[in-house]
């Protein structure tokens, strides 16, 4: 037992003096009546981005009233393209003025397709036969053969209506033999297919010929002396008919021509390009000739070539074997349609 009690005794002082070093060394601290933060866990040695931390929400008192939304401000428009204004000039340097001005100016924008109000004026139709002349010719027997008077043809437009005035007088000797006049008139309406002529008249002294063109009816009156004829689609009376082919020079097929007694057809026959020799001058023309299907009745028309085609020559052949030629020698209401070097001749009857 007194071994053991000594054990215990050596134990105990041990203890003690370990006990009192620690505290000495500061090892472990010393209580107080405050109280003391323990040490957080050990840090590990390593570098990381740290998270942004959040906004701090403001306190609000909940016994405070919380003030009226504010209205949110509303964006200023952005202002268009055409609102910018471009760099004075004054402001750029004296180089870039230079380089600007040799900048040239972009082209204007096209117009507006937008039609216009009110219904549209339509284009004239054949522009090609203007709206008044006169051509004055010389006629004879034969070409270069003797001169038997003259004639004139008067055309006058009013937009799509035309009047056609044919006054033929004798001359010379043959002014002994026959003074009467011949006279011939044709007026109608000029349409996108021609002339589409209304009324035809013709005297010759004491001799009447007439056609009335009834085209609701498709019908030719031609008065009490002879029966009516029957139209077809682009009839032409003896007058109109040489206009007609000024109207559509390049044209070929078939043409019905009425005289005031009968109709006939006529086969329209291109005869390609002459330059003719006229009392006016010397003129390149277009030579079409027109020939009757049945009989030796036919009109050969020397066209001037290029726009107004006018007929400045005519070789008219009849049933009878007579024949007359109309050739140019003046044209009033129209500029020089000749070679400036060619003199016209005095107009004499």
């Amino acid at each position: 037992m007194a071994g053991g009690g000594l054990r215990a005794r050596l134990l105990s002082a041990l203890l003690l003096s370990t006990l009192i070093h620690l505290l000495a060394g500061g090892g472990i601290p010393w209580p107080t009546g405050q109280p003391v933060e323990l040490p957080g866990p050990p840090i590990a040695a390593r570098l990381e981005a740290l998270p942004k931390p959040p906004l701090a929400q403001p306190q609000t008192d909940a016994r405070r009233p919380r003030p009226a939304a504010a209205q949110p401000t509303p964006l200023a428009t952005p202002r268009a393209e055409t609102d910018v204004q471009p760099l004075a000039e004054a402001a750029l340097p004296p180089a870039a003025q230079r380089e600007r001005a040799s900048v040239p100016e972009p082209p204007p924008s096209e117009p507006s397709t937008a039609q216009p109000e009110g219904p549209a004026s339509p284009p004239p139709l054949h522009p090609q036969l203007p709206s008044g002349f006169t051509v004055r010719y010389v006629v004879q027997g034969s070409e270069g053969g003797l001169t038997l008077g003259h004639i004139e043809h008067i055309w006058q437009r009013d937009e799509a209506r035309y009047s056609l005035y044919a006054l033929a007088r004798a001359t010379g000797l043959v002014r002994l033999i026959y003074s009467g006049l011949l006279s011939q008139t044709s007026f109608g309406q000029i349409t996108p297919e021609g002339l589409r002529p209304e009324h035809y008249w013709m005297q010759r002294g004491s001799r009447q010929l007439r056609i009335h063109f009834d085209w609701a009816a498709m019908q030719a009156d031609l008065g009490e002396r002879y029966p009516p004829l029957a139209l077809r689609p682009g009839s032409q009376d003896l007058l109109s008919v040489v206009y007609q082919l000024a109207l559509f020079p390049h044209a070929e097929g078939e043409l019905w021509v009425l005289d005031g007694k009968t109709a006939k057809a006529y086969r329209l026959e291109p005869m390609g390009s002459e330059r003719v020799a006229l009392p006016l001058g010397s003129v390149q023309t277009r030579h079409l000739r027109i020939q009757a299907s049945e009989g030796p009745e036919r009109i050969d028309v020397w066209l001037k070539d290029d726009p107004p085609h006018l007929p400045l020559k005519l070789h008219m052949q009849g049933s009878r074997s007579g024949s007359a030629v109309l050739m140019a020698e003046s044209i009033r209401g129209l500029p020089l349609i000749v070679e400036e070097a060619v003199q016209r001749p005095t107009e004499s009857d």
